[in-house]
């Protein structure tokens, strides 16, 4: 966290745009119609930077290849403890470049409740990440000698801080309100649309989940009830009703009861399925 900055997470000029405007994005259409065969340059240093991070872990970072393309990565970010994020599951995919590493990778993050969620002034509701080592920030630019996908991954984490103004140009620092409204918003939203609406998509067969994270954020979420309801608890105690986001110029209703009830019924459904599946074993 602490070389954040050297890879993009703490530079504050407002990004450019490519004149292609879904340039960074893995799951356009323009996007896959252009990507190639991938080189062998590629496979070969995506598999090392894979293996890399399974041989030394970034805590709350993690990623599974795409069972059909190597090069293709799904991925989950758990939000910090200690945060406005805590126990939030940030679900991102990641795609490297026929010419990676000459080129830097795509990242999308896929925790926005269909574009209607900004978590971060450098999170955009689309799912734009923007690091200037992405290529989405003006900014010390991709150099394949010294980046990889750790250093993405790095760079994407700090944004989550524990304070987002810190992630904030100081054109508008001045527009976050001393009774911490956007800190309100984003306790709300992450455990509205990071841990509940992601809950579901992981219950859901249909959805696009890998079977690896499906399990994970399964697990992780009955683990971590406990703290999802003493958060929801302690934001009821003191009376937040609303929440505001500043740089998406939207109000949130803060509805607590709401999310304990629905944190409750997710609860009592993880556990129903993971019961059937052990009788189904022992059946078995």
């Amino acid at each position: 966290m602490a070389n954040a900055g050297k890879y993009g997470a703490t530079d504050i000029e407002e990004v450019k745009f490519d004149v292609d405007l879904d340039f960074w994005d893995p799951t356009a259409p323009r996007q896959q119609r252009n990507f190639r065969t991938p080189s062998f340059q590629c496979l070969h240093q995506v598999r090392r930077d894979v293996i890399d991070i399974y041989a030394l872990p970034i805590p709350g970072v993690i990623i599974v290849p795409d069972e059909r393309d190597v090069t293709r990565i799904h991925g989950i970010l758990l939000g910090p403890a200690g945060t406005p994020y805590e126990g939030g599951f940030f679900r991102f995919v990641l795609k490297c470049p026929p010419d990676y590493p000459a080129k830097p990778p795509l990242v999308k993050l896929l925790t926005t409740d269909k574009g209607r969620v900004r978590f971060a002034p450098k999170l955009n509701e689309d799912g734009m990440i923007c690091l200037s080592l992405l290529g989405t920030r003006p900014g010390p630019a991709w150099n394949s000698s010294e980046h990889s996908l750790r250093t993405v991954l790095i760079a994407f984490q700090s944004i989550l801080t524990d304070d987002p103004d810190h992630n904030v140009p100081a054109l508008v620092r001045g527009r976050l309100d001393e009774g911490g409204a956007y800190n309100d918003y984003l306790h709300h939203e992450t455990l509205r649309v990071a841990v509940c609406e992601e809950v579901e998509d992981a219950l859901d067969p249909g959805s696009s989940y890998s079977p690896e994270l499906r399990k994970i954020v399964l697990k992780t979420f009955v683990e971590s009830y406990d703290t999802y309801v003493y958060t929801a608890r302690l934001q009821m105690r003191r009376m937040v009703r609303e929440g505001s986001d500043p740089f998406g110029g939207r109000m949130t209703r803060c509805d607590y009861h709401f999310l304990l009830i629905r944190l409750e019924c997710l609860y009592e459904t993880v556990l129903e399925l993971s019961e059937s599946r052990s009788c189904d074993r022992a059946v078995g």
